[in-house]
C-alpha cells in the first residue's frame, strides 16, 4: 500500500469523525467549506514532506484553499504565550524572580519532543504578541517512540529476537497490553528512580532466563523489575543526544551574541520526568519550562495557529533555493568543463546554472518576496518558460548538480512579438510554512503559480538565461 494512501485514510478518518461528531450536535449551520484545516508536522521536514501531507490532505476529500500547514514547534509556543504563567511549570523560580517568560525582547529555545521526532528551534518574542525565528529548526529522530524500541531492545537482548516476534505475533493483546503500560511507566521514571516494575504477558515471562543479569532486569510474580542498569539503557541514548544537540545549538547562539535564559519543553516525550530532569541537570542556569499537558500544545496551539497564521513574522531559511538556468557565456575560458555548454540560435551558453533567490539562514519574512531576478526566453517563438526549482546545502552553489529538484512550475509567455526581449520577473516568496511563487510579465501583470512537486522538470532548462540583458 502506497504511503500517501495510508496517510490520506487517516486524515480522512478524521476529518469524517469531526463531520460526523458536528452532525450530533445538530449543527446545521456549520459548512464543509467554511472548516479551516489545519496539519501539523515537525519543524524540520522539508518542502517535499509538507507539500506530500498536503496532497494527501486533499486526496483525503479537505480543499486546498482551507487547508493551513503548521510548524509544531511554532504552534506550542502560540499555545503557551497564552497560558497563564502559573501553568508554566518552573518550581515557581520563575515567579520569584518576577521573570516573563514571553515578555517583547525574550529569546527563548523551543525543544518539541514528540513521538517521533525532536524539533528544536529558537524563537524571540515581538511587539503585538508576535514571534520570530532565529534558527532554523534543527533535531533528530531521538522521540518517544524511540525511547520504546530502547525498551524493547532489552527485552529482545534477554529473550531473543526470534522469541519476542514470535510473542508479538501470538500474543498481540498482551503486547498491547504491555505498551500501554510502558506508556504510562515512562512518563512517572526518573533519574533517581532504582527500579520500575512492568506487569507482563505470561508468554513472555515463561521465555525470560531466570539466570538472566539481574543487574538490568529480572522477572518473578508476573511482573519484569528493570534495574538502574537497564533504566539508564533505557533512556540514557536518547536524552543525552537532545542534550548535546541543545548544547551545540546554545553554544552557537552564544558567538552571535544572544541570551537564551529559557528552555520552553513541549510534546508528548516532554513530560517525561526522566527528559525534564536530564535537561535541568545539563542547563542549571537556565529556566526550564514544562506546561501543564505539554503534550497537548501543539493540538491546541494548531487551533490558535489556524486562526491567525501571521502571529510568526519571519522564519530562517533552512537552504539555499533557485531555479535552473543558461547563463551566456562572455569567454569560453571562464567554462573549464566544454560538456556544459550549449549552442543555440549561434550563442554559447552554460547550461545546469543555479540562479539563486534565496541563501541558506536568510531571515524569511511572512509575505515578503526575497530577491528577485528577470529572465529571457531563449527563442524568439517560445511561447512558455519552464522553471526547474532546486534546493541545496550550500550557500552559494553554482550549478544544479548534486542539488535537490523539488519540482517545477510554467509560465505562460505566448505574445511572441517582441522574440527573445520578453521579460520574466520571477519571486519566491517565503516566511510562511509553504513556498508561493509569482511572475511579472513586461506588461506588469503579476501571476501567482502554483508549485508542481511532481519532480517530472526537464533534466535540463534551456528556456531562459538569468541575467537582465544575457538574451
Amino acid at each position: 500500500m502506497l504511503a500517501m494512501d495510508v496517510f490520506s485514510a487517516a486524515i480522512k478518518y478524521m476529518k469524517e469523525h469531526l463531520l460526523h461528531k458536528l452532525s450530533e450536535t445538530g449543527d446545521t449551520e456549520t459548512k464543509k467549506e467554511e472548516i479551516r484545516w489545519v496539519l501539523t508536522v515537525p519543524a524540520i521536514w522539508n518542502d517535499t514532506a509538507k507539500s506530500f501531507m498536503r496532497e494527501s490532505a486533499i486526496k483525503a476529500g479537505i480543499r486546498g484553499d482551507c487547508l493551513t500547514i503548521a510548524l509544531e514547534p511554532e504552534a506550542a509556543s502560540m499555545y503557551c504565550k497564552r497560558l497563564p504563567i502559573e501553568m508554566l511549570n518552573d518550581n515557581l523560580r520563575v515567579q520569584n524572580e518576577g521573570f516573563q517568560f514571553f515578555s517583547q525582547g525574550n529569546q527563548y529555545l523551543v525543544l518539541d519532543a514528540g513521538g517521533g521526532t525532536v524539533d528544536i528551534t529558537v524563537h524571540e518574542v515581538l511587539s503585538g504578541d508576535r514571534i520570530k525565528e532565529l534558527h532554523k529548526a534543527s533535531g533528530g529522530a531521538w522521540g518517544g517512540t524511540y525511547v520504546d524500541e530502547n525498551f524493547f531492545d532489552i527485552i529482545k537482548e534477554a529473550v531473543g529476537k526470534e522469541k519476542f516476534e514470535s510473542f508479538k505475533k501470538e500474543d498481540l493483546a498482551g503486547y498491547n497490553d504491555l505498551r500501554k503500560d510502558l506508556e504510562v511507566k515512562k512518563r512517572e521514571i526518573n533519574t533517581e528512580s532504582t527500579k520500575i516494575s512492568f506487569t507482563i504477558p505470561n508468554q513472555l515471562a515463561q521465555v525470560i532466563p531466570k539466570d538472566y543479569n539481574p543487574e538490568i532486569l529480572e522477572c518473578k510474580k508476573g511482573k519484569l523489575e528493570l534495574k538502574v542498569p537497564g533504566i539508564k539503557k533505557w533512556f540514557s541514548e536518547i536524552c543525552d543526544s537532545i542534550v548535546s544537540h541543545v548544547e551545540e545549538l546554545l553554544e552557537e547562539q552564544k558567538k552571535k551574541q544572544r541570551n537564551i535564559e529559557s528552555i520552553l519543553m513541549v510534546g508528548g516525550f516532554s513530560e517525561s520526568s526522566y527528559l525534564q530532569e536530564t535537561v535541568k541537570t545539563a542547563f542549571p542556569n537556565k529556566h526550564i519550562i514544562v506546561p501543564n499537558q505539554a503534550g497537548l500544545a501543539v493540538l491546541k496551539g494548531a487551533v490558535l495557529f489556524g486562526h491567525n497564521p501571521q502571529i510568526v513574522d519571519s522564519r530562517v531559511a533552512k537552504v539555499t533555493y533557485g531555479v535552473n538556468t543558461l547563463s551566456k557565456i562572455q569567454d569560453e575560458r571562464d567554462v573549464p568543463d566544454k560538456s556544459r555548454i550549449r549552442t543555440i540560435n549561434g550563442v554559447k551558453y552554460e547550461k545546469n546554472v543555479f540562479s539563486k533567490h534565496v541563501t541558506k539562514g536568510d531571515d524569511l519574512v511572512i509575505g515578503q518576496a526575497q530577491e528577485e531576478k528577470t529572465y529571457f526566453p531563449i527563442y524568439p517563438d517560445q511561447k512558455s518558460v519552464q522553471f526547474s526549482v532546486f534546493s541545496s546545502q550550500e550557500e552559494n552553489p553554482k550549478y544544479v548538480d548534486g542539488c535537490k529538484r523539488l519540482g517545477s512550475f510554467d509560465v505562460k509567455i505566448p505574445y511572441t512579438t517582441d522574440g527573445t526581449d520578453r521579460k520574466v520577473v520571477v519571486r519566491f516568496i517565503f516566511g510562511g510554512t509553504e513556498i508561493k511563487f509569482e511572475c511579472e510579465d513586461a506588461n506588469g501583470e503579476i501571476t501567482p503559480y502554483t508549485f508542481d512537486w511532481s519532480e517530472n522538470a526537464e533534466e535540463e532548462c534551456f528556456g531562459m538565461a538569468v541575467e537582465r540583458g544575457e538574451s
